[in-house]
């Protein structure tokens, strides 16, 4: 292998020379890897807690569902049972039954005869023209 030059040959000759230093030297004192250990790793760590735990477990399965979606679900609840039934149907459910009242009332002053209509515009008419004579 001596007879091939130093750029081809498979181990580089300053290797037999200068040894645990060419051997730090070629894997750039491990810079890299401890950069890995050192920096990235507790990151990769950190950010898949974060990830995890407090974006996932957290924010959508805790935060979003229970605080969120459980308000509007409750406020929608009390909306609907409390002012949508409790007030606005019952005003219209208390109108609807004065009107029958009413309407079963006024039901015994219909008899389907015109003179009993003529004698009621007759008497308001009377009404009306005393009020204004009096006033």
């Amino acid at each position: 292998m001596q007879s091939l030059p130093a750029v081809k040959r498979p181990d580089d000759p300053l290797r037999a020379i200068i040894g645990p230093i060419f051997t730090a030297l070629e894997n750039k004192w491990w810079v890299d890897e401890l950069y890995w250990t050192i920096f990235l790793n507790p990151y990769i760590v950190l950010s898949r807690f974060l990830a995890d735990v407090i974006d996932v477990r957290f924010w959508h399965d805790w935060f979003h569902e229970v605080v969120i979606v459980g308000g509007y679900n409750a406020l929608c609840r009390m909306l609907s049972v409390r002012i949508d039934l409790g007030g606005i149907d019952a005003l219209a459910n208390g109108l609807a039954t004065a009107t029958q009242g009413l309407a079963a009332r006024l039901r015994r002053v219909e008899t389907g005869y015109v003179r009993n209509y003529a004698l009621a515009v007759f008497f308001g008419a009377v009404i009306i023209l005393g009020y204004l004579i009096l006033r």
